[in-house]
């Protein structure tokens, strides 16, 4: 029978524990054999696509002179012309004044046209009209436009009757891709939204 020495009881007893702890490492769990399993060199490179933030997908998405018609309003932007300046009469001063668009800015002034079609009155107005760019961004009417044809920022309308007027906005000379916006949300129609193309 054959001795065996404290050294090669150690041995033996490292050998066994070394067995063990290993075991328990392995029964770490699902989690570690994924990840290990998963290099990134394995994983897809994909370039996520571009994002329009805040950009609503408009029911109808119309031209310059276009109806945007519902059951209750219909509204149209017949012309939006662009330009650096804009002249009106100022009531403070009792003198005609102009108002310029900052550096590298213009004005957009959006010509607009409000029918009430029929049922009750309904508000409508300057305040539910927006402008986007290409990028996303979102103008919102020019609140200081001081024109006399300004069209009002909300106003109850009746069966039949009309609102003209203009409403301005201020964006970058290089913008691309602008849309003028009018939010029928509130009115509970069959069109949520309307978009023009300039």
């Amino acid at each position: 029978m054959k001795i065996v020495t404290i050294t090669e009881l150690t041995a033996i007893l490292v050998i066994v524990l070394a067995v063990f702890f290993a075991g328990c490492v392995d029964e770490g769990g699902p989690d570690n054999i994924e990840e290990s399993a998963v290099t990134p060199e394995d994983e897809p490179i994909t370039k996520p696509e571009p994002v329009v933030e805040d950009e609503p997908i408009a029911d109808l998405n119309l031209n310059l002179g276009k109806a945007a018609k519902t059951s209750k309003i219909s509204v149209k932007v017949t012309s939006a012309p662009k330009t650096d300046h804009y002249d009106y009469y100022s009531d403070t001063l009792k003198q005609t004044t102009t108002d310029e668009a900052s550096s590298g800015n213009i004005f957009i002034i959006a010509n607009v046209l409000i029918k009430k079609i029929d049922g009750e009155g309904v508000y409508a107005g300057s305040s539910k009209f927006s402008m986007t760019d290409s990028k996303g961004v979102r103008y919102a009417p020019e609140p200081s436009y001081q024109s006399d044809d300004k069209l009002a920022e909300l106003e109850e309308t009746h069966l039949n009757q009309r609102m003209r007027g203009s409403v301005m906005f201020e964006v970058p000379k290089d913008a691309r891709g602008l849309k003028i916006w009018y939010d029928f949300e509130d009115l509970s129609t069959e069109i949520k939204i309307a978009s023009w193309n300039l």
